[in-house]
């Protein structure tokens, strides 16, 4: 089973219904700066793949995000828009490679 934090967004609970079928489990962090980004953190330490929703991040969350994921050497993958399909497709896409 793969775990993908997705980092950005506002729109979990339709992630969540989403993957429900496609046995992916999911870790959010919408990625406002307001919250602890000690989150990112816990959060990317436990997930096999990152993926980062550039059109709903601001750039600290982005740069803060992507540094960490580098240090614990996860991969990362980059969607433009918020369309949650296309992120979970890229994610798993990468997941497979990283077997």
């Amino acid at each position: 089973m793969c775990t993908i934090a997705i980092i950005g967004g506002s729109r979990e609970s339709s992630i969540k219904k989403y993957v429900e079928s496609r046995g992916v489990t999911i870790l959010f962090h919408d990625g406002k700066m307001n919250r602890p980004s000690s989150k990112y953190r816990s959060m990317i330490r436990k997930a096999d793949v990152v993926t980062l929703m550039i059109d709903a991040l601001n750039h600290n969350s982005m740069k803060t995000a992507r540094g960490i994921a580098k240090e614990l050497k996860k991969p990362l993958v980059y969607t433009k828009g918020k369309g949650i399909t296309l992120a979970i497709d890229l994610s798993l896409l990468e997941y497979e490679k990283q077997k």
